[in-house]
Parts: C-alpha cells; sequence; structure tokens
C-alpha cells in the first residue's frame, strides 16, 4: 500500500483481516476506537491459540490523526473529515466511558494524563540526553551473522 493512496485503490480486497486464509490465520476486524473491543479481540486470538487454533490477525481499524510522518501536509484529507474524526480520539473516548460509568472521576483521569505527561517528558529528556550511536557502528548487526 502507498501511504497516500486509499486502500480501497490499492487492495483486490475489502479489509485486511479477510486475507488471513492465505497466511492460515484467522482474521478478524474490529474498532480499534473502542479500547474494550480491542481487548476482546485480543483476548479470544489468545484463547484460541492457546487452544491450538492457530494464529489471529486482528485489524483495528481506527483514525490516523497525524499526516504519516513529520512534515506530511497531509492534503490528501479535508479539513471536514479530520474535524469529524477528531471526536473518535479512543483515549477520550474511553475516558469518557470511564467516567460516565462511575469507574472513575474526571480528577483521575485528569490525575492520569498529568502523570504521563510527565512520563513522556521525562522519557523525551533521557533520550535527548543519550550520546549519538558511533556512525561506525551503523552496518553492525544488519546481516546474520555479521558482528
Amino acid at each position: 500500500m502507498a501511504i497516500s493512496v486509499p486502500f480501497d485503490q490499492a487492495s483486490a480486497t475489502e479489509t485486511v483481516a479477510e486475507r488471513a486464509p492465505a497466511w492460515s490465520a484467522q482474521g478478524v476486524r474490529v474498532d480499534g476506537t473502542d479500547v474494550e473491543a480491542v481487548a476482546d479481540a485480543f483476548g479470544q486470538a489468545v484463547g484460541r491459540a492457546r487452544q491450538g487454533g492457530g494464529p489471529t490477525l486482528i485489524e483495528a481499524m481506527c483514525y490516523r490523526f497525524r499526516g504519516h510522518f513529520e512534515g506530511d501536509a497531509d492534503t490528501y484529507r479535508s479539513e471536514e473529515e479530520k474535524e469529524l474524526r477528531r471526536g473518535a480520539d479512543p483515549v477520550e473516548l474511553t475516558a469518557h466511558r470511564l467516567v460516565e460509568s462511575g469507574v472513575v472521576t474526571g480528577a483521575q483521569v485528569d490525575a492520569v494524563r498529568k502523570s504521563v505527561r510527565s512520563a513522556m517528558a521525562d522519557l523525551l529528556a533521557s533520550v535527548r540526553a543519550d550520546s549519538a550511536p558511533d556512525p561506525a557502528l551503523a552496518m553492525h548487526h544488519v546481516f546474520v551473522g555479521e558482528a
């Protein structure tokens, strides 16, 4: 598939999941924005595998909120499409569902968000503080049997 070609213009099949039998696998398509549906699909796949039912290819359908890479102008989607999809953020949907069902409070969700942002900032600072790899080693471990 090409990065800016719609799937239906680059594939003979409507879904990736329906290709699974070609690889002797079970194919499952799931709403990738529904955390519970994804967890259920994975749970069933693990159970099937543990019972000797073989591998499962899970096609979790979700929306890519940004371009394919930094600097991608993302001109192949309309602003209307992008705005419509912003309401499908699985993190936001799950947080809302958990608060609405009384599993957590809004304050707890905010605390988790703050904690995650802090952990990510710490990780980024750690990565930026690391020294750059030695360019002379760039081709090491690229091919089997090489040191």
